[in-house]
């Protein structure tokens, strides 16, 4: 990492979700297990209580893999379709084959400010987080197309409606079971 050191503190699930979001903001989080996917949408301020996080560790406890959408949902969304979408404000990279060379070529690019969260989701294997202001849903795509192309991220994984890990939980992908970790960069 050559602009910046990370924070070394662990983020937790909440304060990863405080720090991304605003409390009113909807989002959907997802929980996949072989037998089912369940998508609830509701407040960042829901999903960051208590109550939500003892849900969310005892579906993670049981094989649930633990997902959250990056970019708010509308009032009335039931779903997350790109035309549920109220703000983008997060760009992502999801970097799974040369992810470590890739992450070292966008910690060293000047061309691009330095991530807000690198989240290791596996061993060698990453997901890249930008907070950003607002932008325009198609721009948005556009923009992270373009990134992942650069950057050899994959190029499925670019849709604002995509939904990432959220560090603290497991993913249970692998034996034994990898816990989601985050470095806070800016």
């Amino acid at each position: 990492m050559d602009r910046k050191e990370p924070h070394n503190l662990t983020i937790t699930s909440w304060d990863y979700i405080k720090d991304n979001f605003q409390p009113e903001d909807r989002l959907a989080v997802v929980i996949k297990t072989r037998q089912e996917v369940i998508q609830r949408i509701a407040t960042a301020e829901k999903i960051s209580s208590k109550a939500y996080q003892a849900w969310l560790r005892f579906k993670n406890a049981h094989a649930g893999e633990i997902y959250i959408s990056m970019n708010t949902l509308k009032p009335e969304a039931l779903g997350r379709t790109k035309k549920d979408i109220a703000a983008v404000r997060h760009l992502y990279l999801d970097l799974d084959h040369g992810a470590v060379a890739s992450l070292r070529l966008i910690c060293g690019d000047s061309r691009i400010p330095s991530p807000s969260y690198i989240l290791n989701t596996s061993d060698g294997k990453y997901q890249v987080i930008w907070k950003i202001l607002e932008c325009d849903p198609d721009r948005a795509e556009i923009l992270q197309q373009s990134m992942a192309i650069e950057f050899n991220a994959d190029r499925a994984a670019t849709d604002v409606t995509r939904v990432l890990r959220i560090p603290g939980f497991y993913n249970h992908k692998y034996n034994p079971p990898f816990q989601v970790t985050a470095q806070q960069l800016s």
